[in-house]
């Protein structure tokens, strides 16, 4: 008998119990069964494995827990209240608490270092809002809609955000410029391994990656040695298969620029 067939056996002598014709059987509710059933579908799926039947039952309470908020959020979006729907993935047997912890603590080490140098000689009131006058532009593009930007990707345990936007950013504006009916796929292990101003997995901020790549340019996804690994790696040298897809940096206070561009 294995971890899960004690746990439910346990939780099955829990439960209320009904006499039918002289004998006391177990009974579990319609809603635990379902609750257990997507459960034993998550570990499946994602290969969760827990120390003891202690830490199972705990699991199992948090995600249904969560599997219960989900289920309230999305009859609500059935019902047109929300506009979108939630489901279960890897992360579905973790508080938020833990999830920020473990996913979300990762603190910078500096600041950008490009920023720093390009606000000096900015006016003062750089900051200040401003109201764009570009009568030419359309009241709404979504560029997602339009085939332009990538799939998303996990980026696991590691601060790579700042790589996956640097990476995505560029992948679109190349699929916006060109018409693109394909958006090409950048490497962000590239990045990772190859940034030496940014930090890895420890963070790092988009405004120097992308001067990393108006220097060294970047690199497609198939044509770099390694896939997304979720850690800074020792640099291969990419070769000629460089890619000329350059990020220019216009600052701030320039929306009609920014938008026009």
């Amino acid at each position: 008998m294995d971890e899960a067939d004690d746990f439910m056996k346990e939780k099955e002598q829990a439960q209320p119990q009904i006499k039918k014709s002289g004998v006391f059987v177990p009974t579990l509710t319609e809603q635990y069964m379902e609750e257990y059933s997507a459960f034993s579908v998550f570990i499946g799926k994602y290969g969760a494995a827990y120390a003891d039947k202690d830490e199972h039952m705990g699991r199992f309470e948090i995600f249904a827990q969560n599997y219960r908020e989900m289920k309230t959020h999305n009859a609500k979006f059935a019902a047109g209240e929300v506009g979108w729907e939630k489901d279960m993935n890897q992360f579905a047997d973790l508080t938020a608490d833990e999830f920020q912890e473990r996913y979300l603590s990762n603190s910078f080490r500096g600041k950008p270092a490009i920023l720093n140098d390009s606000l000096i000689g900015m006016d003062e009131d750089v900051h200040r809002p401003h109201m764009v006058q570009a009568s030419h532009l359309p009241d709404y593009v979504n560029w997602y809609e339009q085939g332009k930007v990538s799939e998303s990707v996990d980026q696991g345990g590691c601060g790579s955000c700042w790589a996956f936007t640097t990476a995505t950013t560029l992948e679109s504006l190349n699929a916006i410029q060109n018409n693109l009916d394909k958006v090409p796929r950048y490497s962000v292990q590239y990045l990772l391994d190859c940034d030496t101003v940014n930090w890895g997995c420890d963070g790092g901020w988009m405004a120097d990656a992308y001067e990393f790549t108006k220097e060294k340019g970047i690199i497609d996804w198939d044509a770099y040695p390694r896939g997304y690994q979720g850690r800074k790696n020792n640099c291969s040298d990419p070769g000629s298969n460089i890619n000329g897809t350059r990020f220019h940096n216009l600052g701030g206070g320039h929306e009609e620029d920014m938008i026009s561009n």
